[in-house]
């Protein structure tokens, strides 16, 4: 299937879908292998009181784009039922592999309230899910996903000081009926299992309050190896170098590849973008190695 939205650096591409949810993860080559292979990784959101939605449930409200001339996302979901509007940004560094996902919660209420995210990760790492492992990494404070030499590694820090996961759940999917652990997550509450082995997904919550008519920012994000040593060195470095500078340096990395050209001006403004824009996202089909990729879905 087509996705709404494509990251990549030539080396890690990850592929998103209209609800904002992974559904393929490409690495060390674009288009190979996929690790998520469709399947979706879900994000839901939970409001004090216990009202619960995962982002493809009716009641969104959606608007799905990038910003001007990057390959960063300018998206924004909005839920009346719950009062809650986010606004998110996110993209794959130009010059690392890890994937920044920056969510502003917006609270459309007048009264304070605790909202927690949750991010499920269904993973097929090498193209199975025989095999898998994931554990809650108590010295990352993040959840670990590897087989052999494929590493991911899920963190996120809320405000600026707050970095880490408040609550985890490890558990198997596919098994007896079970669809996962992500239904762990819709009382707004999880289990705490720390590790699971098999065909397993795994789920990570972060919760804020968030002032009436006000908004809070959670930024997430998934760091790719070969080893655990590398995925949390990744982490660290992005952590020393800060997730803004990181972001807006890959939105700038990207200005910079798709610059306009003076004949663009003839063209209508919206002719013009779409041709830088479309540059950009023939770039993400590039493996760094030479490789064009027809299509990675």
């Amino acid at each position: 299937m087509p996705r709404d939205i494509v990251l990549g650096n030539g080396e890690l591409l990850v592929n998103l879908d209209r609800h904002l949810y992974i559904r393929d993860i490409y690495y060390p080559y674009v288009g190979w292998p996929n690790h998520v292979a469709g399947h979706r990784c879900r994000v839901g959101v939970w409001t004090e009181g216990g009202a619960f939605a995962w982002l493809e449930d009716d009641g969104w409200g959606w608007k799905i784009g990038y910003e001007t001339d990057t390959l960063v996302t300018d998206c924004t979901a909005h839920h009346a039922g719950l009062g809650i509007r986010l606004r998110v940004a996110q993209a794959v560094l130009h010059d690392e592999n890890i994937l920044v996902q920056r969510f502003r919660v917006e609270n459309t209420r007048d009264e304070a309230r605790e909202v927690r995210l949750f991010f499920a990760h269904d993973l097929r790492i090498d193209e199975s899910d025989i095999g898998d492992t994931a554990f809650y990494d108590p010295y990352a404070n993040a959840m670990v996903h590897y087989k052999r030499d494929r590493y991911f590694l899920f963190g996120g820090q809320i405000g600026e000081d707050r970095v880490g996961i408040a609550q985890y759940a490890c558990g198997e999917k596919g098994f007896r009926g079970g669809e996962g652990t992500w239904r762990d997550a819709e009382d707004g509450r999880l289990s705490g299992s720390a590790i699971a082995q098999g065909a397993v997904d795994s789920v990570a919550g972060y919760g804020v309050i968030v002032p009436g008519r006000g908004e809070a920012v959670l930024r997430a994000w998934m760091t790719v190896g070969e080893t655990r040593g590398e995925v949390v060195a990744l982490q660290s470095a992005l952590l020393g170098r800060g997730f803004e500078e990181a972001l807006a340096e890959t939105a700038a990395q990207d200005g910079t590849y798709a610059f306009r050209r003076p004949d663009l001006d003839s063209l209508p403004p919206r002719v013009a973008a779409l041709f830088t824009h479309s540059l950009l996202v023939i770039k993400t089909q590039c493996d760094k190695r030479g490789a064009i990729l027809a299509s990675n879905d």
